[in-house]
């Protein structure tokens, strides 16, 4: 079973155990370091989540974190269609050509897959398409 170690209500280590008596037995010899408690450590929750009045609560996620999910969930959506040499192909003729048809076109595609890869990262960020329209952080691929 996993063991969490608490300290100011926040997991600081986990530890594996057959049962949570070893587990206490262990950090009476000081070996599980400095702590205020030992707790099972239920599925999903590890180091850096809380415990407090009984409950326990993930971490919360800083919005640079998401904004960096954001940012990979964006680009490798796009590289499943177009590579950087693809985009930067696309962009050159279009800038070098705007009055082409076929190159405008093309840009256009690329512009709208682009757009929709950014509305598919903010959903999974957020969980659905509402809160994703809400888009409460502040960020964006350059």
């Amino acid at each position: 079973m996993n063991i969490a170690t608490i300290k100011d209500d926040v997991c600081i280590g986990v530890y594996v155990f057959e049962s949570l008596e070893t587990a206490r037995e262990t950090a009476y010899t000081g070996l599980l370091g400095d702590m205020d408690d030992l707790l099972e450590l239920p599925d999903g929750y590890g180091i850096g989540d809380s415990y407090l009045n009984g409950g326990w609560s993930k971490k919360p996620v800083s919005a640079g974190v998401l904004g960096e999910i954001y940012q990979d969930l964006t680009i490798n959506t796009i590289r499943k269609r177009y590579s950087i040499n693809d985009e930067a192909k696309i962009l050159r003729q279009y800038l070098a050509n705007p009055d082409n048809e076929e190159y405008v076109a093309a840009f256009k595609a690329y512009n709208d897959y682009v757009e929709e890869s950014k509305v598919s990262a903010k959903i999974q960020i957020y969980g659905s398409e509402e809160l994703a329209e809400m888009d409460i952080l502040s960020y964006d691929t350059e």
